[in-house]
C-alpha cells in the first residue's frame, strides 16, 4: 500500500516546493519590491495582515513538507535496495545513487554561477567549492548535499534501522529537536536572530533533517504493518495535519510579530512544521487516491521531480526579476504573480526536460536531470 502513493506523494512534494518558491516571490514583492509599485521605501511591512499576505502565509506553511517527504522517499527507496528484510547495503548501490544525484547538481551549480558570473556576481575559488559543498549555489541546494550525506549513512543506518529501530528513531528525534530548540531558548534570553543563525549555517547537514530520512528506513522495512495502522488510523492522521498545519501558519505569525525574524518564522524547521510534516505524510499515505482527479499527472510531475528541482530555482529568480523591470504593476497583485510564477516554472521546466528527451542531446539527459 505505501509502495503504491509514493509515485504520488513525490508528485504533490515537487508541486509543493514551486508553490512554495513562488509564495516567497509574492513576499518578496509585497514588502522588498514595493516601492517599484508604490511610493515608499523598501522594506516596507505595511501590507502584513491583508489578504493577500495570510494566503501567501498559508501557501508557504502548508507546502513545509515537501522536502522531508522527499528524504522519507529517498529513505524509503534504500530499504527497497537493501532487498527489504535483508539489513544489507553494498557500496556498490550507493555509489550509483551518489552519482545520478551529483552529475546533476554540479552541472546546474556550474550553469548556476555562470549565469551569476554574466550578471556581474563572481566569487573566489574557495567560495565557489564551498557553495558546492553546502548546496548554496542557490539556496534550494542545500537538499542535495544533506540527501548525499544520508546516502554515504545508509549502510549503517540500514543495520540499525532492521535492528534497533527504536533507538534509531528516538536518536535522530533527539538531535533534531535539540538543534530545533536553540532558537526558541535564544528568543528565551533576547538573541533568537543570532541563535538562529549560528543553526541555520547547520541546513545543509544531516543533523538538522535526520528524524525523516530514519523514520522513512525504518519504515520501509515494516510497509505491510505500517501500512496496515495507518489505514485504520487515516481519520485520526487526517485531522492531525489539518491541524498542525494551522499551528504552523500561526505559529510562523507569532514569531515574526514577537521576533521580526523572517527566516526563523517561515523556516520548515519549526516545531509545530516538523510535526506537521511528518504527520501530512503519515496521513497522506494512509488514505486512498486512486480516484483522485489529475493523478496520473501529478505522478508523470513526480517521476521529474529531480529535473524540476534542479532547474526552477534560478529560473524563478530571473523571471521574477525580469517582471521587477518589465512589469512592475504586476508585482502589486501578489496573488496572481505568485500563480503566474509556479505554471511558467512548471511548463517551463517540463518543456525543456521534453525537448531535451527528444533533441540529439538526450544521451546527456540523465547527467541532466537525474
Amino acid at each position: 500500500m505505501i509502495r503504491k502513493r509514493i509515485p504520488l506523494l513525490r508528485g504533490w512534494a515537487i508541486l509543493a516546493v514551486v508553490c512554495h518558491h513562488a509564495a516567497n516571490c509574492g513576499f518578496l514583492a509585497m514588502f522588498w519590491w514595493v516601492h517599484r509599485y508604490r511610493p515608499v521605501t523598501p522594506p516596507n511591512y505595511d501590507q502584513v495582515g491583508t489578504i493577500p499576505y495570510y494566503i501567501l502565509a498559508v501557501v508557504n506553511q502548508a507546502a513545509l513538507f515537501s522536502v522531508p517527504a522527499f528524504l522519507f522517499i529517498s529513505a524509503l527507496f534504500i530499504t527497497y535496495a537493501a532487498h527489504g528484510g535483508m539489513p544489507v547495503l553494498s557500496w556498490r548501490i550507493i555509489r550509483t545513487r551518489l552519482l545520478n544525484l551529483l552529475w546533476p547538481y554540479l552541472i546546474w551549480s556550474i550553469v548556476i554561477f555562470v549565469v551569476d558570473g554574466m550578471l556581474g556576481t563572481v566569487y573566489s575559488p574557495i567560495e565557489y567549492l564551498t557553495k558546492l559543498i553546502t548546496g548554496d549555489a542557490v539556496g534550494a541546494y542545500f537538499f542535495i548535499p544533506v540527501l548525499a550525506q544520508f546516502y554515504l549513512l545508509s549502510p549503517f543506518l540500514v543495520r540499525w534501522a532492521k535492528a534497533r529501530p527504536g533507538f534509531l528513531l528516538a536518536l535522530s528525534a533527539l538531535l533534531q529537536l535539540v538543534l530545533m530548540g536553540v532558537p526558541y531558548l535564544g528568543g528565551l534570553w533576547g538573541y533568537s536572530v543570532l541563535a538562529q543563525g549560528v543553526v541555520k549555517t547547520l541546513d545543509w547537514t544531516f543533523i538538522r533533517w535526520a528524524f525523516f530520512f530514519v523514520s522513512g528506513m525504518v519504515i520501509g522495512f515494516r510497509c505491510k504493518e505500517v501500512g496496515d495502522w495507518l489505514a485504520g488510523h487515516r481519520w485520526l492522521l487526517l485531522a492531525a495535519a489539518v491541524l498542525l498545519g494551522v499551528l504552523s501558519v500561526v505559529e510562523s505569525q507569532l514569531i515574526w510579530q514577537v521576533t521580526s525574524d523572517w527566516d526563523w518564522a517561515y523556516t520548515p524547521l519549526k516545531l509545530s512544521s516538523t510535526f506537521y510534516a511528518v504527520v501530512f505524510t503519515l496521513a497522506f499515505l494512509a488514505w486512498d487516491f486512486r480516484f483522485l482527479p489529475f493523478r496520473r499527472a501529478v505522478e508523470r510531475i513526480g517521476a521529474v521531480s529531480y529535473g524540476i528541482y534542479l532547474v526552477h530555482p534560478k529560473a524563478l529568480e530571473l523571471a521574477s526579476k525580469a517582471i521587477y523591470h518589465v512589469a512592475p504593476g504586476l508585482l502589486a497583485r501578489q496573488l496572481v504573480l505568485a500563480f503566474l510564477l509556479f505554471i511558467l516554472m512548471l511548463g517551463g521546466c517540463w518543456l525543456l526536460m521534453v525537448v531535451v528527451a527528444k533533441s540529439p542531446a538526450r544521451k546527456i539527459y540523465r547527467y541532466l536531470f537525474g
